[in-house]
């Protein structure tokens, strides 16, 4: 019996340890390293590149892919899940040349994460069939000199990754051409990195579809028109959209995100903007904003950076940049301000080495840390500060007041009770009859409830 029992036991152990072996066998072919098909793209991807200058791929050789440099692999599949081949030095190329990257993309079916960013001497070609790439989260090919109509790229992008691409940086490239409207249906996204390119056109208010969005980067580009409509993405921190030639006034939709700390819109054609709360990087720096400074803007106690050179604002700064606690930087240079710098803890700290910086191009500024001394005798209040205080003047002078006259009407009936006996036996029974006609009225109308229930 225990002889029985120790031969199925036996038994049994064989034909799982057989079975396990089999799956793993038929997963991870001669059970050693990667799948065949997705080593033979790789090695196909490495016969493409005319010169591997930094030898990034010196270690590809060999049956297991997995043990790769920059290859990553399940653990349980073998298949190629992340591929980094960035370069780590952005001052010098790391490849000369790559023919055959769509091997990559034919036969990677599992591939999450792709990072190709070269910094290639020769323009990257990705013409090829992507539909297989429908497991992609993360696309990194930046800093490629990949040329070609954005919206033929990301039509093949849409093939495989419209619902799990989380991740695209395509900076740093020749891409021409609009972005299409259908990058709204890339409703996961959560980066967008399109900077340095050549993109022309509108920005599509269908880019307010992805919802998921936290940075979004459209900078140094030709984009024209009014910028976005921004509002459904509430997650957004992050928004460049400077070196452009968008004009209009920045509406609420564009900055609507409750999460938005850096803004950076310099260098368009925007004429005007509404308001900004909770930021902590604002650059409107080389637009065509006009008018006064906001006295407003002194309310966003988190800006650290705020940058409103080469614009044509005019009148005096507003006193209230004094309450920018947490500012340590500050440009307000060549617009047309005039009046008293303003002066306060924080404001007198920022840039320490020369802080005439800030305010150069401003012939009409006056006072510290300007050479140009302020005339009159406003014993060195500024005409905002001195608005400001007879505001809070007037508003304390309302509320005393309000107080003393009714301290002062309490007192007077107060004392004449006291001083007039006959005033004060009037009063008590006025007060006594008073109350017996609401108690009177009281206990009657009760009666007549409960009697009606």
């Amino acid at each position: 019996m225990h002889a029985t029992t120790s031969s199925l036991f036996l038994l049994v152990v064989t034909s799982t340890t057989f079975f396990l072996t089999g799956a793993i066998q038929l997963q991870r072919p001669n059970g050693r390293g990667c799948i065949p098909a997705e080593r033979n793209a790789l090695l196909s991807f490495k016969k493409g590149i005319t010169a591997d200058l930094t030898n990034r791929l010196s270690s590809w050789h060999g049956r297991d892919c997995c043990q790769w440099r920059g290859v990553r692999c399940s653990n349980k599949t073998g298949h190629v899940l992340r591929l980094h081949l960035r370069n780590q030095n952005p001052d010098a190329s790391s490849v000369d040349g790559c023919d055959d990257v769509n091997a990559l993309f034919e036969n990677m079916a599992s591939l999450q994460v792709l990072d190709l960013s070269f910094c290639l001497n020769n323009n990257l070609v990705m013409k090829g069939n992507f539909k297989n790439l429908y497991s992609l989260e993360i696309l990194y090919i930046t800093d490629n000199g990949m040329n070609g109509d954005i919206a033929v790229f990301m039509e093949w992008l849409s093939q495989c990754a419209l619902d799990t691409l989380q991740e695209l940086h395509l900076g740093h490239n020749n891409f021409t051409g609009a972005l299409p409207n259908f990058i709204g249906r890339f409703t996961s996204l959560t980066v967008l990195d399109l900077s340095n390119n050549n993109l022309t056109g509108s920005i599509p208010p269908e880019l307010g579809n992805c919802s998921y969005l936290v940075n979004l980067d459209l900078s140094n580009n030709q984009f024209s028109g009014t910028p976005p409509k921004l509002g459904n993405c509430s997650s957004l921190i992050t928004l460049d959209l400077s070196y452009n030639q968008l004009s209009g006034i920045v509406s609420t939709e564009l900055v609507a995100s409750p999460n938005l700390t850096s803004l950076d819109l310099s260098n368009n054609n925007f004429i005007g903007i509404t308001s900004l709360d909770a930021l902590i990087n604002l650059n409107l720096s080389s637009n065509y904003l006009h008018g006064n400074i906001p006295n407003k803007i002194g309310a966003i106690r988190s800006l650290e950076s705020l940058d409103l050179s080469k614009n044509m604002f005019f009148g005096e700064i507003p006193w209230s940049l004094s309450n920018l606690t947490s500012l340590s930087y500050l440009n307000l240079s060549y617009n047309n301000l005039s009046g008293r710098i303003p002066t306060g803890r924080q404001l007198d700290t920022l840039n320490a080495d020369d802080p005439s910086l800030m305010y150069i191009g401003n012939s009409g500024l006056c006072g510290p840390p300007l050479l140009s001394t302020c005339s009159g005798n406003d014993n060195g209040i500024d005409g905002n500060e001195r608005s400001s205080r007879q505001q809070e003047l007037k508003l304390m002078s309302f509320y005393l007041g309000l107080v003393l006259g009714l301290a002062a009407g309490m007192w007077m009936v107060f004392c004449a009770l006291l001083l007039k006996k006959t005033w004060r036996i009037a009063y008590f029974k006025f007060s006594d009859k008073l109350y017996d006609k609401i108690y009177v009225f009281v206990v009657v109308k009760w009666a007549f409830v409960t009697r009606k229930d």
